[in-house]
């Protein structure tokens, strides 16, 4: 791996094969302080694992039980792994985050999901962790571009093939998106709302 002077790593860290670190960035450690979060204080119980060629760019911070795809990028001011905004999530509950294969990913707070092949997530992105009120896990599917976004707790299935999530989309916790739909700006989804395949929602809407 290629770490820059700057950036904290975990020694729980997990790194592959040609994984580049930028400066700033901050990996692990996997638990989290009860205190601050609603997760378990153990950093034993939840490591941070980056695949092969996964890059960081700049001050990104990876932490929680967070399992990173080979060939993804993540970029400035992304915030990977931490617990869910839900406050009934039980402290030490499962709560884990699983990014895919070939996603670029844009500022992200804190996610704990299921992100699969070619995710692109842009700029200002939040995606909470999974909450122990439901499976414990968000999923995001393959090839799915992300910009500015909030995608809450719990996906309880992974949206699918090449959505795109564009400026200013809001997803709240229990929300199901199918392949190949486009959110667009400023879209609010509210819980326990399913979007079917091949769905355009553009701008300035709210489904519930």
């Amino acid at each position: 791996p290629m770490i820059h002077p700057t950036a904290v790593v975990h020694p729980n860290a997990r790194l592959g094969h040609d994984v580049h670190i930028g400066p700033y960035c901050t990996i692990g450690p996997g638990g989290f302080s009860s205190k601050l979060c609603f997760r378990t204080s153990s950093s034993t119980l939840a490591e941070v694992s980056l695949h092969d060629n996964v890059v960081l760019k700049s001050h990104v911070v990876v932490e929680g039980d967070t399992t990173i795809g080979e060939n993804t990028a993540l970029f400035p001011f992304a915030c990977i792994g931490g617990p869910p905004q839900d406050k009934k999530h039980v402290p030490g509950g499962h709560s884990a985050l699983v990014i895919g294969k070939n996603c670029l990913i844009r500022y992200i707070d804190p996610a704990s999901g299921f992100i699969r092949h070619g995710l692109l997530v842009r700029e200002h992105v939040t995606i909470n962790s999974g909450t122990s009120l439901g499976a414990g896990t968000t999923r995001v599917g393959d090839e799915c571009w992300v910009y500015y976004d909030l995608i809450d707790h719990h996906l309880p299935e992974p949206p699918g093939f090449f959505i795109a999530h564009l400026h200013q989309v809001c997803l709240a916790g229990h929300v199901t998106i199918q392949d190949l739909a486009i959110v667009g700006g400023q879209v609010g989804i509210k819980q326990f709302v399913h979007i079917g395949r091949y769905m355009l929602d553009l701008f300035l809407s709210y489904l519930f």
